[in-house]
């Protein structure tokens, strides 16, 4: 996992790339991110890790707009929706078993 994560860091957590996007203290990541080679990451730095991966993750999608689908993702999605989601009433067919 160690691997995986250096291996994503590297371009999500370059220097450059946290210090552009000024959420995060580049020495604190750059602290975080040491470990020796054949040492994995503890769970808790795992954890940091990933957290701050998947924020800038977000971020790039989502306000950077590096996220717009790929063009056959977006032709796969149907133009119209079927009829049962065609009403403004949020709670047309909706059932409750108990």
């Amino acid at each position: 996992m160690s691997q995986a994560l250096d291996e994503m860091a590297d371009e999500l957590l370059a220097p450059g790339a946290v210090e552009a996007r000024g959420l995060f203290d580049a020495s604190y990541v750059a602290a975080l991110r040491k470990r020796r080679p054949s040492k994995p990451y503890s769970a808790a730095r795992t954890n940091r890790l990933w957290t701050l991966l998947l924020t800038e993750t977000w971020n790039r999608i989502f306000i950077d707009g590096r996220g717009a689908p790929p063009r056959a993702a977006a032709a796969a999605v149907p133009s119209e929706l079927p009829a049962a989601f065609a009403t403004s009433d949020p709670t047309a067919g909706a059932t409750l078993a108990l």
